[in-house]
């Protein structure tokens, strides 16, 4: 008997094995022959390289497949390599002799990925051969850097001698050459031994000249439309010794700051004057901590560093004095996202959300002090919210605040997605353990009445309620 089955075109299939995770593809493959020619275009399109021995066989597999199947190696879109990088201080030669092996056979094997788009490389080597290596791929378009070494060496490990270092030629490498078009470097360690340009160690010895051989130097790639960087200090340093990176594409860029220090503010100075402000990019800002005193910070606005450029903005409170409403509203793309990691009370927020574009999309924060009034001044300022995240909430004891919640707030934001209010302190845990609105599954049905995109409500943070269309029915989880 014929199975109906067998009528089903083969990319309906594959349509349906896209959305499938890798596990399941890997089962998947096993059941016929045609689900596994199917399946093995999803299931070789990204490709995440871990640890050192399951990565060995790995490449050992592809090296076999290039004499028998060459077309699977034209599959392959995206590779992730994580398998690790130990300094040979921690005394472990062996293991650092096993992780240069294969990790010049990674590098030997992506050139042969002829249609590869991504690479990243996470806690891994990064080094002038992998310049060399992107010469020799064309398609990439994207790279990402994360947690990653730097060392200096021209040729890789397994050809590396004394006196091939001793020997080396450092030429300037042509960047602009690459044609990548989205770059994310974030946390490069540089080893003692290891600097990138004629910089001195911190024991005063110098170095011979490398020129332009920092992984940073990957900004200057004339196509680059997006990027993302953590603007440390040495970020800042070598910023200052490279000189500007014109980024004449440029149309999405993402800033880290681990520590917002002075040296750091006069890098963005000299930065965002080179760049502009350009109308349409998208600037997102990730403030993690700062030193500045209330002198300095008052100062921030006469150094050319102004949120009125910041399409999304992550870090404390204290920046937002920086927004001019008039300026904001004036361009093309306004603040829409904020992310406040510093607790905040109401009474000094409010004036600032008051300055701030009435188009915001996102809104989080945590009060010291709940204020309903919070809530009704979100309403009036930013109608079209979608994201409202609050940590602070304390209306434990008020049945009445669902209903004032639906009838005064939300019914004038209809297109609210998600809504979490959830409590700030560990003292407010044992109110929450006892936490439970009546009937909560009807009122959220009715707010969905007028908030028709509402998909995510939470009020505890041991369960939340949650649907994926609007058509489907709110189901409760647990934690």
């Amino acid at each position: 008997m014929t199975s109906y089955l067998e009528f089903v075109p083969d990319d309906v299939w594959i349509t349906i094995f896209e959305d499938l995770e890798t596990s399941e593809l890997a089962v998947i493959i096993r059941t016929c022959r045609r689900f596994r020619n199917l399946a093995r275009k999803p299931l070789l399109k990204e490709i995440k390289w871990v640890k050192l021995q399951s990565t060995k066989r790995h490449l050992d597999f592809w090296k076999c497949t290039a004499r028998r199947n060459r077309g699977l190696a034209g599959l392959v879109k995206k590779v992730v390599v994580e398998i690790g990088y130990d300094n040979p201080t921690t005394g472990d030669h062996a293991g650092l002799l096993r992780f240069e092996r294969v990790h010049d056979l990674v590098f030997y094997q992506l050139p042969r990925f002829i249609f590869l788009h991504e690479l990243v490389l996470r806690g891994d080597v990064v080094s002038p051969c992998l310049y060399m290596t992107l010469l020799k791929m064309p398609s990439l378009r994207s790279l990402v850097i994360e947690d990653c070494t730097y060392i200096s060496i021209l040729s890789p490990f397994m050809k590396q001698t004394p006196q091939t270092q001793l020997d080396a030629q450092w030429p300037q490498f042509d960047f602009f050459s690459l044609p990548l078009t989205h770059l994310s470097i974030h946390e490069i360690t540089i080893p003692k031994g290891h600097y990138p340009h004629n910089e001195t160690d911190e024991d005063g010895s110098g170095e011979e000249p490398k020129p332009n051989w920092h992984p940073l130097h990957l900004l200057t790639i004339p196509s680059l439309t997006s990027v993302s960087v953590t603007w440390s200090s040495s970020f800042a340093d070598q910023y200052a010794y490279s000189g500007w990176w014109p980024f004449p594409k440029l149309s999405g860029l993402h800033i880290v700051v681990p520590v917002l220090t002075k040296r750091v503010v006069r890098s963005f100075r000299a930065f965002f004057r080179k760049l502009g402000n350009p109308l349409g990019m998208i600037i997102d800002l990730d403030i993690q901590s700062h030193d500045l005193t209330l002198a300095e910070l008052g100062d921030m606005g006469t150094v050319g560093f102004q949120l009125n450029s910041i399409r999304r903005y992550t870090g404390p409170s204290d920046f937002l004095t920086f927004v001019n409403k008039d300026m904001i509203d004036g361009i093309l793309e306004p603040l829409t996202h904020i992310i406040l990691t510093s607790t905040v009370e109401v009474a000094i927020i409010l004036p600032e959300l008051a300055r701030i574009s009435s188009r915001l999309q996102v809104l989080h924060m945590s009060l010291s002090v709940w204020d309903t009034e919070l809530l009704f001044a979100i309403r009036h300022l930013f109608p079209r919210i979608q994201d409202i995240n609050i940590n602070g909430f304390n209306s434990f004891s008020n049945p009445g605040f669902l209903i004032n919640l639906g009838a005064d707030i939300l019914f004038d934001l209809p297109n609210l997605r998600t809504l979490k209010l959830l409590p700030n302190y560990v003292s407010d845990y044992s109110k929450e353990n006892n936490f439970h609105f009546d009937d909560l599954e009807g009122y959220i049905l009715g707010w969905s009445r007028y908030c028709k995109q509402l998909r995510y409500v939470q009020f505890s943070r041991a369960s939340w309620w949650s649907r994926r269309f609007e058509s489907d029915g709110w189901k409760e989880y647990r934690d």
